[in-house]
């Protein structure tokens, strides 16, 4: 006879909770790791691209960086105009958070050599 839950103690009510848990976590598990779910990919999937394509893919990337680094230096500032408290300090943290983005974006855009065709 399967004791009612009103009559379990808290408990028990809790332990069998955990159980409950710990057995749907172990089913998702098991179907991810049998439908293939928890292959990682160590490069994301592309096609290949031509020589122009990769040059005007990167140009393009470094574009958009340069922008993001201008933008951001544009923001530093509003931020310092509005808010005082703690400037040059703050700005400059900032600064340095900003052209270290900046570099390593521009270097990982450099070092993207896709598949050519």
């Amino acid at each position: 006879m399967i004791p009612r839950l009103e009559d379990m103690s808290f408990g028990t009510r809790f332990v069998l909770t955990i159980v409950i848990v710990i057995i749907v976590l172990l089913a998702l598990s098991i179907v991810g790791f049998l439908t293939g779910g928890w292959e990682a990919e160590s490069e994301p999937r592309q096609g290949c691209v031509d020589e122009r394509t990769r040059d005007e893919i990167r140009e393009l990337t470094l574009s958009a960086i340069d922008n993001g680094f201008q933008n951001h230096i544009a923001l530093l500032f509003d931020v310092w105009v509005k808010d005082p408290h703690e400037q040059p300090k703050r700005a400059t943290n900032g600064m340095q958070a900003n052209i270290s983005a900046y570099l390593r974006a521009r270097h990982n855009a450099m070092d993207w050599n896709p598949t050519p065709c």
